[in-house]
């Protein structure tokens, strides 16, 4: 499901503690947004993404089996 990022910040959670975004549960969704700054922490990287809505910090950490890019 695609969103934005206002709406992800004001979602809920159900009774099982499931996201709801406008009161549909979801378990995927996707952003389309720009990377406004980048900052490499000590176990991975913090994206400063926004989407015209809001921003928002979005963590990666890096998965160990996987090689660099190149």
């Amino acid at each position: 499901r695609a969103c934005t990022i206002k709406q992800l910040q004001e979602s809920e959670s159900n009774s099982e503690g499931r996201l709801l975004i406008d009161k549909q549960e979801v378990s995927q969704f996707q952003l389309v947004c720009c990377v406004r700054a980048v900052k490499e922490i000590s176990t991975g990287t913090d994206y400063l993404v926004e989407d015209g809505t809001s921003s928002i910090i979005a963590r990666c950490w890096p998965d160990k089996n996987v090689g660099p890019v190149r």
